[in-house]
């Protein structure tokens, strides 16, 4: 890059905007930065407490497919919690995880468990069948989704279409929410007591986020750039560095547990 006309300020800012792997493919002319592809393990910080943070909204994103046939696509949910810092910057906490082939029917019964329920996916239950509720149920648009889209209103859950097409391929959405998760705003829960490990879920994610853009990884991470897409409107996405200047807010209390 020419010093003459990119000074270390101006070189930082388009680091900020374009994230680390956009920056090296536009201005370095490589296809990736020298130390990895599109996501990083050490860009998702870990959430070490056995309460989440309090959440304001609860967000489930669906990348929807339905075949039971070993050759056919998998479809896959995630489940984010919501919450602020004390900067008054919106963060992302992963609260589940599920991945499978399944028929139709069997797909839509699973969409209604787990909006009632986001860590109901069989290995794990909630006695108290309250608490786990999903406030945003995000669905792609396209194909198997708009007929889940419709059984879902039927049911009386109110799912949100989410269009796809308009920011381009799974690639792209993962290059446009990229300087985000780069940020530190999408946290993995740890394992209690000792918090050395991530929770199986958490880990799950994290192996889906090294791997991308591989095939088999991107229905997964696709239900990812797909709430981050649509939660960016809302929040605010000033980067950690321009919120340095800032007051902290006082901290809150954790509202609920994992």
């Amino acid at each position: 890059m020419c010093p003459q006309r990119f000074n270390p300020k101006h070189i930082a800012e388009y680091k900020r905007e374009l994230g680390s792997y956009g920056y090296a493919g536009q201005y370095q002319q490589r296809p990736s930065p020298a130390d990895g592809g599109i996501f990083k393990k050490s860009w998702f910080p870990w959430w070490k407490s056995p309460e989440v943070p309090p959440l304001y909204g609860v967000v489930q994103s669906w990348d929807t497919a339905y075949s039971e046939k070993p050759t056919s696509d998998y479809s896959a949910c995630t489940t984010w919690g919501l919450w602020k810092d004390n900067h008054d910057v919106d963060n992302m906490v992963l609260l589940g995880i599920w991945r499978g082939r399944v028929e139709y029917h069997e797909l839509l019964k699973r969409a209604k468990r787990l909006h009632f329920d986001y860590r109901d996916t069989d290995k794990e239950k909630n006695p108290a069948l309250k608490g786990r509720e999903v406030h945003i149920c995000l669905i792609e648009a396209t194909g198997f989704g708009d007929q889940l889209i419709r059984d879902l209103t039927v049911a009386g859950i109110a799912p949100t279409p989410y269009h796809p097409k308009k920011h381009g391929d799974k690639i792209r959405r993962a290059h446009l929410v990229s300087p985000l998760i780069e940020d530190g705003r999408v946290w993995l829960p740890a394992q209690p007591p000792h918090y050395t490990t991530l929770l199986p879920f958490a880990q799950e994610l994290e192996h889906y986020a090294i791997l991308f853009p591989r095939s088999d990884s991107r229905d997964v991470i696709d239900t990812l750039t797909q709430a981050l897409i649509h939660l960016r409107n809302g929040f605010n996405i000033g980067l950690k560095e321009d919120q340095e200047d800032d007051d902290p807010l006082p901290p809150t209390k954790p509202m609920k547990a994992y």
